[in-house]
């Protein structure tokens, strides 16, 4: 289970998110506390990515 949050307000967006993912095969399940879920897509443009679960994905963009 990922636990994620974005707070936007007029000065701009803070995003959070946890390190834990799970990988399942071979009727085991492994989790590791260690994965990076959130990303800064651009150097030069505010935008984040946060990633959860195999098919689903957050981006925000802030002001320039």
């Amino acid at each position: 289970m990922t636990a994620q949050i974005a707070i936007l307000n007029k000065h701009g967006i803070a995003l959070a998110t946890d390190s834990a993912v799970t990988i399942t095969g071979n009727n085991n399940q492994k989790v590791y506390n260690t994965a990076n879920k959130l990303f800064n897509f651009s150097n030069k443009f505010p935008i984040g990515i946060m990633i959860l679960g195999q098919h689903n994905l957050w981006v925000f963009r802030g002001k320039q």
